[in-house]
């Protein structure tokens, strides 16, 4: 995983030589894990190989890459992949196969932003459903102060009343 990291941070700062170190240490690594592990580790091969220049690698590595992605259901890697695989069919001049890229990702984006959308209300829901807890746990905490002061003052005057009473009482025996 830190290599890993190491490399996509030499990636994005464009230095594919320093990365290449990194991300051929991943390649050890890599095949006792999970497929999605595999997914992201296919992606940045493929994308160190389109960095410097080895398009047909980087091809095979997002073909790879896809394969785990899908199997492993990692839309956000397969999304990464085909951005870049489509970038990479450019460079290669498939045009054709670069717009079926695009087509892939543009639907996978659409299909990810109405699950995003969706997540989005329903955490905005369960926090308006806490926020309205909190308001309700908050009213009934005052309603029993009021209540037990209620009680007290009721108390108090009961006692004062009994206390006028039996002073009454006092005066009339004497």
């Amino acid at each position: 995983l830190l290599n890993y990291n190491v490399g996509e941070s030499y990636l994005e700062l464009n230095l594919p030589n320093q990365a290449s170190v990194f991300i051929s240490k991943t390649n050890k690594y890599v095949n006792g894990l999970a497929t999605a592990y595999k997914a992201s580790q296919k992606s940045l091969s493929g994308k160190l190989s389109y960095a410097l220049g080895d398009y047909k690698k980087a091809a095979k590595d997002f073909d790879q890459g896809i394969v785990y992605a899908k199997e492993s259901d990692f839309k956000e890697i397969l999304l990464e992949i085909y951005e870049y695989y489509a970038l990479t069919e450019e460079k290669k001049g498939d045009y054709r196969k670069a717009n079926e890229l695009l087509k892939q990702y543009n639907g996978l984006n659409e299909e990810k932003y109405k699950l995003d959308k969706i997540a989005a209300v329903e955490n905005a829901v369960a926090k308006f459903n806490v926020e309205q807890m909190e308001q309700e746990l908050l009213t009934t905490q005052y309603e029993n102060e009021i209540a037990k002061e209620r009680a007290a003052r009721n108390t108090k005057m009961l006692y004062s009343l009994e206390s006028v009473m039996n002073y009454e009482l006092l005066c009339m025996e004497s």
